[in-house]
């Protein structure tokens, strides 16, 4: 598929989408998603790749915007799109360059947080390995971190008490997610 010139940034219709997503060329190799019918919008401006700080590496699409006399600013693009979802926004599927209609919604009430794929816990569970055991952590539903520990010694295996705190982690955060969207 040839990218489309034209607009700020070159684009393409996302394979196997019927022409319902567009790929949007960001830098460093990255593309972002977005619904065909916000093209004409977001091709007023030119796009770059973020990548988010902290302890998660997410990589988001955003641009410079100055006003006269005034600092430059940074606009995301997930911000440009969705201005009336309550702030902070989330990402689904914890893409963020996945600005599709279907893929954001508010993060409002600590989802936002729950939803985080931390790059060194993608499970939600931790090694102690002085300590010889596992933790399983999550958010609670009242913003609360709370943690479970698998001590090593009361399982068979090392091997076993991972598994067990892997299923009891998400037990609890699928319970906490049937909550915030009922």
């Amino acid at each position: 598929d040839a990218w489309n010139e034209g607009g700020k940034n070159r684009w393409r219709y996302k394979e196997g989408s019927n022409q319902k997503v567009i790929e949007i060329e960001l830098t460093q190799g990255k593309v972002a998603w977005i619904d065909a019918e916000r093209l004409e919008e977001v091709q007023q401006h030119k796009w770059h790749v973020y990548t988010g700080g902290g302890y998660c590496k997410v990589f988001y699409a955003r641009t410079e915007v100055r006003k006269k006399n005034e600092k430059h600013a940074w606009l995301y693009m997930h911000v440009f799109l969705f201005p009336d979802v309550k702030a902070p926004r989330d990402h689904i599927d914890h893409d963020g360059l996945n600005n599709t209609f279907t893929n954001i919604r508010s993060g409002y009430n600590g989802i936002n947080q729950r939803n985080t794929k931390r790059e060194s816990k993608t499970t939600g569970v931790s090694e102690d390995v002085i300590l010889k055991r596992y933790v399983a952590h999550w958010t609670d539903i009242d913003g609360r971190n709370v943690r479970k520990i698998f001590s090593w010694s009361k399982y068979p295996t090392k091997e076993d008490a991972y598994e067990a705190a892997v299923a009891y982690r998400k037990t609890n955060s699928e319970h906490i997610i049937k909550k915030i969207e009922s």
